[in-house]
């Protein structure tokens, strides 16, 4: 598992692996419309997640 400063640049596209884990402290982070190769899976120890899909 990688773990990232919130300012780090990250492409989890990047990597071969079929699963690839990272931790980050974000705080109030907005990724804008982006999209990925590969599904996601996002966890809070704290606080919420808000996710809003193009469809």
């Amino acid at each position: 598992m990688a773990w990232l400063a919130a300012d780090a640049l990250f492409d989890p596209d990047s990597f071969s692996a079929p699963v690839v884990g990272c931790a980050s402290t974000l705080a109030d982070h907005d990724s804008g419309l982006h999209c990925h190769a590969r599904g996601q899976l996002l966890f809070a120890r704290e606080g919420c997640i808000r996710i809003t899909l193009d469809e």
